[in-house]
């Protein structure tokens, strides 16, 4: 009887050491969520520079 009364709480414990995993890779997941979008605005941002570069080459060829 001891023992089962000692074995009960282990389950107990690995259930929340099981949630603490899932809990980070969700946060994980949110991260890289988040760096995508900052991907994205680099390459929006990206482009813009080559457009405003081009543009200052081709005003410097007209002139």
């Amino acid at each position: 009887l001891d023992n089962t009364k000692t074995r009960i709480p282990q389950p107990r414990s690995n259930t929340k050491n099981d949630r603490v995993p899932s809990a980070s890779k969700s946060s994980r997941s949110k991260n890289k969520e988040v760096k995508v979008e900052e991907h994205h605005r680099n390459l929006l941002l990206s482009k813009k520079n080559k457009h405003m570069s081009s543009a200052c080459n081709s005003s410097k060829i007209d002139s």
